[in-house]
């Protein structure tokens, strides 16, 4: 994981260094680990985003990682939360940053919508 984030930290746009990250997240049997390397990658990659980076692979994997926390999240509140940033996420890659693959985004933004939103 080091690796693989250090290579992102030198080159944010490096889409195979984001692949080897999520790859070595799913090759991960210890639940327990993973869900701490996820929350420690999740931490990183925040921290990207708040310095400015508008790398595609960033806000992609941020989805995935919302995805992942909404599979575990009971708390109707929280989950509405993160439904919401990860579509807004999906708008801007979808219209910004990664317009060929808009179609794709559009999907992912109403499969999370309709997976995850909590109606009263």
């Amino acid at each position: 994981m080091k690796f693989s984030l250090d290579k992102i930290q030198l080159v944010k746009r490096n889409e195979s260094a984001w692949n080897y990250l999520r790859g070595v997240l799913d090759a991960c049997t210890d639940s327990d680990c993973a869900n701490e390397q996820r929350e420690l990658v999740d931490f990183k990659c925040r921290a990207l985003l708040a310095e400015g980076c508008d790398s595609p692979y960033l806000l992609g994997f941020l989805v995935e990682l919302i995805q992942w926390r909404l599979e575990s999240e009971q708390d109707d509140a929280k989950a509405s939360k993160l439904v919401s940033e990860a579509e807004d996420l999906c708008k801007r890659l979808s219209c910004e940053l990664d317009v060929i693959r808009a179609r794709y985004w559009t999907f992912i933004q109403n499969t999370i919508s309709k997976k995850y939103a909590r109606t009263d």
